[in-house]
């Protein structure tokens, strides 16, 4: 199983501390890169895949919706999650939320490809007429 991986867009300035340039310098159990620019991001993007990324909407200097707008092209299935100055906690809460979302999606997905569970919408068989 692959290491899950996130990537944080946020300028992360000496002077302005901030809840995420604070849970972005932790160790998690995912892979974190930490792009400076929208720019720097999409360069990125191009690079490597994504699970997750994480926009600092609190940075004027972040164009968001370019981002919203680039990155589902790039990589469809990377989940865009905003930072509006949430607490470490409540980050982590959401990220965490994002990946049990994702993963039952997937079992989801391969319950309703299991041969054995019926899947009976009483439809008319199928005809090329």
């Amino acid at each position: 199983m692959s290491k899950r991986s996130i990537l944080v867009i946020s300028t992360q300035q000496s002077n302005k501390e901030s809840a995420l340039s604070a849970w972005s310098g932790i160790s998690h159990p995912f892979h974190l890169d930490i792009a400076e620019t929208d720019e720097a991001a999409i360069e990125l993007f191009h690079k490597q895949d994504f699970d997750m990324v994480v926009v600092d909407c609190t940075d004027n200097s972040i164009d968001h919706k370019k981002l919203n707008a680039v990155l589902p092209i790039l990589q469809e299935d990377a989940t865009l999650l905003t930072y509006q100055g949430e607490t470490e906690k409540e980050l982590e809460d959401n990220v965490e939320a994002v990946f049990n979302a994702k993963r039952y999606q997937r079992i989801q997905r391969m319950l309703m490809l299991e041969p054995s569970v019926r899947a009976d919408f009483n439809l008319p068989p199928f005809s090329l007429n």
